[in-house]
Protein backbone atom coordinates (compact mmCIF):
# COMPACT_ATOMS: atom_id res chain seq x y z
CA UNK A 1 0.00 0.00 0.00
CA UNK A 2 2.87 2.35 0.82
CA UNK A 3 4.34 1.93 -2.66
CA UNK A 4 0.97 2.65 -4.28
CA UNK A 5 0.69 5.96 -2.41
CA UNK A 6 4.24 6.91 -3.44
CA UNK A 7 3.67 5.99 -7.09
CA UNK A 8 0.36 7.87 -7.26
CA UNK A 9 1.87 10.91 -5.54
CA UNK A 10 4.93 11.05 -7.72
CA UNK A 11 2.80 10.20 -10.76
CA UNK A 12 0.91 13.41 -10.02
CA UNK A 13 4.27 15.20 -9.90
CA UNK A 14 5.00 13.86 -13.38
CA UNK A 15 1.67 15.00 -14.81
CA UNK A 16 1.69 18.45 -13.20
CA UNK A 17 5.38 18.94 -14.00
CA UNK A 18 4.84 18.00 -17.65
CA UNK A 19 1.85 20.34 -17.92
CA UNK A 20 3.78 23.22 -16.38
CA UNK A 21 6.81 22.63 -18.60
CA UNK A 22 4.57 22.55 -21.69
CA UNK A 23 2.61 25.69 -20.73
CA UNK A 24 5.29 27.72 -18.93
CA UNK A 25 8.77 26.43 -19.82
CA UNK A 26 10.51 29.29 -17.98
CA UNK A 27 8.89 28.41 -14.64
CA UNK A 28 11.31 26.25 -12.63
CA UNK A 29 8.51 24.58 -10.67
CA UNK A 30 7.50 22.44 -13.65
CA UNK A 31 11.08 21.39 -14.29
CA UNK A 32 11.64 20.54 -10.62
CA UNK A 33 8.45 18.47 -10.44
CA UNK A 34 9.26 16.63 -13.68
CA UNK A 35 12.81 15.96 -12.46
CA UNK A 36 11.55 14.61 -9.13
CA UNK A 37 9.13 12.29 -10.93
CA UNK A 38 11.87 11.09 -13.28
CA UNK A 39 14.24 10.42 -10.39
CA UNK A 40 11.61 8.44 -8.48
CA UNK A 41 10.62 6.48 -11.59
CA UNK A 42 14.08 5.53 -12.86
CA UNK A 43 16.73 5.56 -10.17
CA UNK A 44 15.34 2.94 -7.75
CA UNK A 45 15.16 0.55 -10.70
CA UNK A 46 18.95 0.67 -10.89
CA UNK A 47 19.22 -0.61 -7.33
CA UNK A 48 16.75 -3.39 -8.10
CA UNK A 49 18.70 -4.37 -11.20
CA UNK A 50 22.00 -4.35 -9.30
CA UNK A 51 20.46 -6.52 -6.57
CA UNK A 52 19.10 -8.94 -9.18
CA UNK A 53 22.45 -9.21 -10.95
CA UNK A 54 24.37 -9.72 -7.72
CA UNK A 55 21.97 -12.40 -6.49
CA UNK A 56 21.79 -14.32 -9.78
CA UNK A 57 25.34 -13.87 -11.15
CA UNK A 58 27.41 -12.92 -8.13
CA UNK A 59 29.37 -10.26 -10.03
CA UNK A 60 28.16 -6.97 -11.48
CA UNK A 61 28.00 -5.87 -15.09
CA UNK A 62 28.37 -2.22 -16.13
CA UNK A 63 24.65 -1.48 -15.85
CA UNK A 64 24.50 -2.99 -12.35
CA UNK A 65 27.44 -0.83 -11.29
CA UNK A 66 25.71 2.24 -12.70
CA UNK A 67 22.47 1.36 -10.91
CA UNK A 68 24.24 0.81 -7.59
CA UNK A 69 26.25 3.99 -8.05
CA UNK A 70 23.19 6.14 -8.70
CA UNK A 71 21.42 4.52 -5.74
CA UNK A 72 24.25 5.69 -3.48
CA UNK A 73 23.52 9.38 -4.01
CA UNK A 74 20.20 10.09 -5.76
CA UNK A 75 18.08 10.27 -2.60
CA UNK A 76 20.09 13.27 -1.37
CA UNK A 77 19.27 15.17 -4.55
CA UNK A 78 15.64 14.09 -4.26
CA UNK A 79 15.38 15.48 -0.71
CA UNK A 80 16.82 18.85 -1.71
CA UNK A 81 14.58 19.22 -4.75
CA UNK A 82 11.42 18.11 -2.94
CA UNK A 83 11.76 19.76 0.44
CA UNK A 84 13.91 22.83 -0.27
CA UNK A 85 13.61 24.06 -3.84
CA UNK A 86 10.03 23.14 -4.65
CA UNK A 87 8.50 25.06 -1.72
CA UNK A 88 11.14 27.83 -1.84
CA UNK A 89 10.39 28.66 -5.48
CA UNK A 90 6.64 27.94 -5.46
CA UNK A 91 4.48 29.15 -7.29
CA UNK A 92 6.31 31.36 -9.81
CA UNK A 93 9.74 29.69 -9.93
CA UNK A 94 11.50 32.63 -8.27
CA UNK A 95 12.68 33.34 -4.76
CA UNK A 96 10.42 35.58 -2.65
CA UNK A 97 13.16 38.26 -2.73
CA UNK A 98 16.95 38.59 -3.09
CA UNK A 99 17.37 38.22 0.66
CA UNK A 100 16.39 34.55 0.30
CA UNK A 101 19.37 33.77 -1.96
CA UNK A 102 21.68 32.57 0.86
CA UNK A 103 18.89 30.29 2.07
CA UNK A 104 18.77 28.75 -1.40
CA UNK A 105 22.54 28.53 -1.94
CA UNK A 106 23.61 27.03 1.41
CA UNK A 107 21.35 23.94 1.25
CA UNK A 108 22.31 23.60 -2.42
CA UNK A 109 25.98 23.43 -1.47
CA UNK A 110 25.18 20.94 1.30
CA UNK A 111 23.15 18.78 -1.11
CA UNK A 112 25.88 18.95 -3.75
CA UNK A 113 28.53 17.96 -1.18
CA UNK A 114 26.47 14.98 -0.01
CA UNK A 115 25.82 13.90 -3.60
CA UNK A 116 29.53 14.09 -4.47
CA UNK A 117 30.57 12.24 -1.31
CA UNK A 118 27.87 9.63 -1.93
CA UNK A 119 29.02 9.18 -5.52
CA UNK A 120 32.66 8.75 -4.48
CA UNK A 121 32.11 6.22 -1.70
CA UNK A 122 34.49 3.25 -1.84
CA UNK A 123 31.87 0.48 -1.80
CA UNK A 124 28.37 0.57 -3.24
CA UNK A 125 25.72 -1.27 -1.24
CA UNK A 126 22.12 -2.16 -1.93
CA UNK A 127 19.05 -0.69 -0.35
CA UNK A 128 16.54 -3.50 -0.91
CA UNK A 129 18.98 -6.39 -1.42
CA UNK A 130 22.20 -6.72 0.54
CA UNK A 131 25.09 -6.56 -1.93
CA UNK A 132 28.49 -4.92 -2.12
CA UNK A 133 30.10 -3.61 -5.32
CA UNK A 134 33.45 -1.83 -5.57
CA UNK A 135 32.92 1.71 -6.87
CA UNK A 136 35.14 2.16 -9.94
CA UNK A 137 35.36 5.93 -9.32
CA UNK A 138 35.30 5.67 -5.54
CA UNK A 139 37.95 6.99 -3.21
CA UNK A 140 39.61 4.13 -1.37
CA UNK A 141 38.53 4.04 2.27
CA UNK A 142 35.72 6.59 1.85
CA UNK A 143 32.77 5.27 3.83
CA UNK A 144 29.14 5.82 2.87
CA UNK A 145 28.06 9.42 3.43
CA UNK A 146 25.84 8.50 6.37
CA UNK A 147 28.89 7.27 8.33
CA UNK A 148 31.09 10.32 7.71
CA UNK A 149 31.48 12.94 10.47
CA UNK A 150 30.65 15.76 8.03
CA UNK A 151 27.23 14.20 7.36
CA UNK A 152 25.84 15.74 10.56
CA UNK A 153 26.82 19.26 9.49
CA UNK A 154 25.51 18.73 5.96
CA UNK A 155 22.24 17.40 7.35
CA UNK A 156 21.87 20.47 9.58
CA UNK A 157 22.47 22.77 6.60
CA UNK A 158 19.91 20.88 4.56
CA UNK A 159 17.51 21.04 7.53
CA UNK A 160 17.99 24.82 7.70
CA UNK A 161 17.08 24.94 4.01
CA UNK A 162 13.95 22.87 4.61
CA UNK A 163 12.84 25.13 7.46
CA UNK A 164 13.58 28.22 5.37
CA UNK A 165 11.53 26.77 2.52
CA UNK A 166 8.56 26.23 4.84
CA UNK A 167 8.90 29.76 6.16
CA UNK A 168 9.04 31.08 2.59
CA UNK A 169 5.68 29.45 1.83
CA UNK A 170 4.12 31.19 4.84
CA UNK A 171 5.74 34.54 3.93
CA UNK A 172 4.60 34.22 0.32
CA UNK A 173 1.08 33.34 1.39
CA UNK A 174 0.86 36.37 3.66
CA UNK A 175 2.19 38.70 0.94
CA UNK A 176 0.20 37.24 -1.94
CA UNK A 177 -2.82 38.74 -3.59
CA UNK A 178 -5.03 37.75 -6.52
CA UNK A 179 -3.89 34.85 -8.69
CA UNK A 180 -0.79 34.10 -6.59
CA UNK A 181 -2.99 33.86 -3.47
CA UNK A 182 -5.22 31.30 -5.26
CA UNK A 183 -2.14 29.33 -6.29
CA UNK A 184 -0.88 29.32 -2.74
Amino acid sequence: MENVVLWVGFGAFAVVGALLVARRPTNLIGWIMATIALIVALFPAGDSYAGYVMVTRGHPDALAILGAWVQSWYWLLLLALTFVYLPLLFPDGRLPSRRWLPLAVVPGIAALATVVLGALTDTLSGQNVDYRIDNPIGIEGLEPIEKLPVFGLLTVLLGVGIIAAMVSVVVRFRRSRGVERQQM
